[in-house]
């Protein structure tokens, strides 16, 4: 699902509005079940990254090996970084309203709640925080330039 965002043109990460009733009413069937792909796809990755947090909290009792491959060969810190900026937890709607994506929906963001940190956003901050503020992780992640540059 990264990668995937990743080729979406930054004008629309994020961003992608919800479509009219009139639009959806007029898909072709493989339209829509792209559309209900799309739809899974994108809840199933913001479950994803609730499970990853929820594996970093308990960093210190994890064996060397997870650790290992959490913070080197799939370098978690460094793939999450792209979705803090992106924040495709955000869009706008076709009424021009913007709205979260929280508790598995789409909820219309109030004037006076657009600075709050969204709950998938959170995870993602709680889990860089988890990941290197124990002793075991923090050893283990060497910092390039590259990643100094990218975090």
């Amino acid at each position: 699902m990264i990668g995937k965002l990743e080729q979406i043109p930054d004008s629309e990460r994020g961003k992608k509005a919800a479509k009219d009733p009139k639009e959806l009413l007029n898909m072709k069937p493989e339209e829509e079940l792209q559309r209900q792909f799309d739809d899974i796809e994108f809840s199933s990755t913001m479950t994803c990254l609730s499970l990853i947090r929820f594996i970093t909290d308990h960093m210190e009792g994890l064996p060397a090996s997870i650790i290992h491959q959490l913070m080197e060969n799939n370098d978690v810190p460094l793939a999450l970084v792209p979705l803090l900026e992106m924040k495709p937890w955000i869009r706008t709607n076709v009424k021009g309203i913007d709205e979260k994506f929280e508790d598995n929906k789409w909820i219309e963001v109030k004037p006076h709640e657009k600075g709050r940190v969204t709950k998938p956003e959170g995870q993602i901050w709680l889990t860089i925080y988890n990941m290197f503020m124990t002793q075991s992780s923090n050893q283990k992640y060497e910092l390039t330039t590259h990643r100094k540059s990218n975090l």
